[in-house]
């Protein structure tokens, strides 16, 4: 494995109407939870949970890419989301939030926000210019939470299978 390229990030504690929550930066020991989450996201029906560990575990591996959680007053996981560390011409030094998932029955109460605003801080403090991320196109809570965030759409993510 690679040595990452950016520091860890410091925890952070936040608390509303459905609980207490901690945000923290979560290592492969948390594989299955992670999974778990990524599972409910919204990918395809026929997506194989295997394969999806896999590549998990792949990516973990990569220099550039950390993962963060939410976790509520007894310590379970309940939220996760990939960061992804780049330099890109059109945005400079950047990163992409990737696969961001809250179980349902958190939503709702400012914790999404929190969680974005966690990450934006940490990013700034490293002297990022911006943060960008996908949102599925049916995933209208998510597009709501970004759009009241300040993100704009600049475009269209697209996909071919080889």
């Amino acid at each position: 494995m690679q040595d990452k390229i950016f520091p860890t990030i410091s925890s952070q504690e936040f608390k509303n109407d459905k609980g207490h929550f901690s945000f923290r930066q979560i290592d492969m020991s948390y594989i299955d939870e992670v999974l778990s989450l990524l599972m409910k996201y919204g990918h395809p029906k026929d997506t194989n949970p295997e394969l999806i560990k896999e590549r998990l575990l792949e990516m973990y591996k990569i220099n550039i890419y950390q993962v963060v959680g939410v976790f509520n007053e007894a310590d379970r996981l309940v939220g996760v989301a990939s960061v992804w560390h780049m330099f890109r011409h059109y945005s400079g030094k950047s990163a992409e939030l990737d696969h961001m998932y809250l179980e349902e029955e958190y939503r709702g109460g400012g914790l999404g926000r929190h969680f974005v605003n966690w990450i934006m801080s940490y990013l700034k403090g490293l002297q990022y210019e911006a943060l960008e991320l996908n949102a599925y196109v049916q995933n209208s809570g998510a597009h709501k939470l970004y759009l009241n965030m300040g993100f704009e759409i600049l475009g269209f993510h697209h996909l071919k299978r080889l």
